[in-house]
């Protein structure tokens, strides 16, 4: 008897070194009711059982974020994928909002929430940087875009949409597909993400540097001379534009006193984004791709 798909394939991202992901996501199997299979993709491990009914993917050593992405969809067996990542833990409840969300709308991408409950300025700061704009807010805000930290896709409409890249899946080329496309995300506010990271600020500092490089260069490949320095010219703006935005979830999600207290850590993070994104802008990736992991 042929074993029917899943309707909902969760595919977690572990980069080496990480740990507790299988701890933090293994609750969105509780409701075996709703058809989700759980995968972990896991850089460094060249196999790795089955675990409490999830499946590990093995990936080599030294994989970057979009391959190991790239793994998990080839895998993938549900009609819904959907990408997290080891460091966060999924609240109750979040695997069924997302599935009822894509029920409710013929929209590709249906883009989930996140919030922090604990942790110091620093690891506050970084959360803000990364998803602070996508904070759970009592309304929906206007959003062209989410982190694939925590977003979902209709498997097949995905597949066409990469036209066979199937290397990698780097976020703002997914995001510039579906915008050509004409398909904006969807929003699901109670499928929200607990962001448990934490790490010494100078380690942040780094990854931000090499990721808004990566998206810098990623983000003008193909524009001209011309382009790629407007581009240059308009980053010093990034920070005070992405402060405003993360002011604005934060007041909305009513966590303005952590959004104060790592307010120091948080325009040094931003900083270190735009410092990238400017030398991504002029000068291409680098070695930045290799080391966003």
């Amino acid at each position: 008897m042929v074993e029917s798909p899943p309707e909902l394939s969760v595919v977690v991202v572990v980069p080496e070194g990480v740990r507790g992901a299988s701890e933090r996501w293994q609750s969105v199997l509780e409701a075996p009711a709703l058809g989700i299979e759980l995968l972990f993709v896991q850089a460094g491990v060249a196999s790795a059982p089955a675990s409490r009914g999830a499946r590990f993917v093995a990936a080599p050593a030294g994989a970057t974020v979009p391959r190991l992405r790239a793994l998990g969809l080839q895998a993938a067996r549900g009609g819904i994928v959907a990408f997290g990542e080891a460091f966060l833990r999924p609240v109750p409840g979040w695997a069924g909002a997302l599935l009822a969300a894509h029920r409710g709308t013929p929209a590709v991408a249906v883009a989930g929430s996140f919030t922090r409950d604990s942790g110091s300025a620093r690891d506050w700061a970084l959360t803000l940087v990364e998803y602070g704009r996508l904070f759970a807010a009592r309304r929906a805000p206007e959003r062209s875009d989410a982190s694939f930290a925590n977003v979902s896709f209709k498997r097949e409409p995905l597949l066409r949409l990469l036209s066979g890249a199937s290397e990698e899946v780097v976020e703002p080329e997914v995001h510039s597909r579906l915008r050509a496309a004409g398909q904006p995300f969807a929003y699901c506010g109670g499928a929200r993400v607990v962001d448990e990271n934490e790490q010494p600020l100078g380690r942040s500092f780094s990854a931000l540097y090499h990721h808004g490089r990566f998206y810098g260069a990623r983000r003008v490949a193909h524009g001209t001379r011309g382009e790629r320095l407007l581009h240059f010219a308009l980053c010093p703006l990034v920070p005070v534009i992405q402060l405003a935005r993360v002011t604005r979830a934060a007041s909305a999600a009513r966590i303005l006193w952590p959004l104060l207290r790592a307010l120091p850590a948080l325009v040094l993070l931003l900083f270190a984004w735009a410092l990238g994104e400017a030398v991504g802008s002029l000068r291409g990736e680098g070695a930045s791709g290799r080391r966003w992991r």
